[in-house]
This record gives structure tokens, C-alpha cells and sequence, in this order.
């Protein structure tokens, strides 16, 4: 059985975050800010060449920053994988890899995450380089936008398993779909579009207040672009996950 007790020497001591890849880049640029944030000693590297030629110290994690699918050499992962033997490796992959797994991993070994996926997936993943979880709340009522019941059922079983009042509907009215904590908007009924009319989406007209209508809205959705994912959150979307979602991402959230 596998011990879930923290050692508090552990805590006490977070190991190193190693990034390795472009830092700007529009696809990667969220989820660095991220590690630089709330990671303990990140340590960046421009690829795996200088990460070889420039170790670091106590590492825990590493993430490769995969901006196509030009393969890792054999011979740098074994120096790579013999160096930091401790460490959990990463691959973050962008739009130009989706497809890959077709065609075979050319990184055999190293778990691949898109893009997309990191706000779900990195804030647990980098908890031994420091991270704190956030104290979080459930939310008490939950709005379902999509297509049909079918689309929607797996959400509500969950959220009622949960103890969380959860309705769903086809068509978001914001001036009587009042008072509710958290409103999903998924792709079916959902799908990409301008900052414009996403604010014409969330809102009856320019003198609601998205914070009166509802505390939060997230976007479920697949494979999004870096443009996508911007415009959603500039025209009012509070975050962006990506299916096959956690029940715990989509309905608890940060305390204020």
C-alpha cells in the first residue's frame, strides 16, 4: 500500500524545477509563468544540450518543451536519464504534435501533455518543488450548457454525487440564470470565437455584470489553440480545461 503521509523534511527541502525550452513562446508562455511563480528554484535551460552541459542541483522535475516533433537523440535521454535518476520528466507538447501517438512516441518513456492540459495537471505535478495547493471550496450550484442530456449526464451524476446542485440546459439566458456559482460552457454548444462575442455570449448587454450573473464560467473543451484559449479568457471565460477533465478541476476552485 502505498504511504501518503508527507515527510516533513520533504517540505522543508523542495527539490529544483528544471525547464527546458523556449519560455515566450504562445503556446508554453502560461503555464512558465506558472513554474516561475510558484516553483522554489526553477532552473531554465535553452534545450537538452545545455542542460547536459549545465546540470542542476537536487532536480525533481523536468520539463521538455516540444515545439514540433523533432525526436530526442538516444544518447542524450540516457545522459539525461542517468543524471537526474530522481526526477520525473515531462514532455509539453504543442499544436504542431497533436496527432503523434498515430505515428508512434518519438520520446518513448517520458509522459507527452499538450499545451492545453498543463493548468490542470502541473499545480499537483510540482508539488515536491514547493508548490502549495491552494485551500479550495466546492461550488454549491452549477449550470450545464451543451448540446443535449446525453452530453451533459456524466457531469451532473458527478456534481450530484458531490452534494452540488447541477441543472442543464441548452440555451444560457443571463438575466433569469441568476445565482449560480459556477456556469460550463461545453464545445458542443461552445466553440472558439472573438473576444466580442464571447462578451456577447456570457452577458444580457452592457449593463450586466458578468459578476452579478454568475461567479465563474469555465470552457470545456478539446484540443484549443494558444489564440482560443486567449480570446475565451479576455472575453470573460475564468478558465479553460480541456476533456477528459478531473470532477475536482471543473468543480472546486481556489478560496478567495
Amino acid at each position: 500500500m502505498t504511504n501518503l503521509t508527507t515527510n516533513t523534511s520533504e517540505r522543508a527541502e523542495p527539490g529544483t524545477l528544471v525547464w527546458v525550452g523556449p519560455t515566450q513562446h504562445p503556446e508554453f508562455c502560461d503555464a512558465f509563468q506558472f513554474c516561475r511563480t510558484n516553483a522554489a528554484q526553477l532552473a531554465v535551460r535553452r534545450d537538452h544540450e545545455q542542460l547536459v552541459a549545465r546540470p542542476a542541483g537536487f532536480v525533481k522535475r523536468i520539463v521538455f518543451v516540444r515545439e514540433d516533433r523533432s525526436p530526442l537523440s538516444v544518447n542524450c535521454f540516457q545522459q539525461l536519464a542517468d543524471r537526474y535518476r530522481d526526477a520525473e520528466f515531462l514532455a509539453l507538447t504543442s499544436s504542431l504534435c497533436d496527432g503523434e501517438a498515430r505515428t508512434g512516441s518519438p520520446w518513448p518513456g517520458i509522459k507527452h501533455l499538450r499545451f492545453s492540459r498543463w493548468n490542470e495537471f502541473f499545480p499537483h505535478w510540482i508539488e515536491p518543488c514547493g508548490y502549495l495547493q491552494p485551500v479550495t471550496k466546492p461550488a454549491k450550484s452549477v449550470l450545464f450548457l451543451a448540446d443535449r442530456l446525453e452530453t451533459a449526464e456524466p457531469y451532473l451524476d458527478a456534481a450530484s454525487s458531490m452534494g452540488i446542485r447541477i441543472s442543464w440546459k441548452r440555451t444560457y439566458v443571463p438575466l433569469t440564470d441568476r445565482n449560480v456559482d459556477l456556469l460550463i460552457w461545453d464545445e458542443s454548444i461552445a466553440k472558439p470565437t472573438s473576444i466580442a462575442l464571447w462578451r456577447r455570449r456570457l452577458q444580457a448587454n452592457d449593463q450586466t455584470s458578468l459578476a452579478a450573473v454568475c461567479a465563474r464560467h469555465i470552457w470545456l473543451t478539446t484540443s484549443p489553440r494558444a489564440s482560443d484559449i486567449s480570446d475565451a479568457v479576455r472575453g470573460g471565460i475564468t478558465n479553460i480545461f480541456c476533456k477528459p477533465a478531473t470532477w475536482y478541476s471543473l468543480f472546486q476552485w481556489k478560496q478567495s
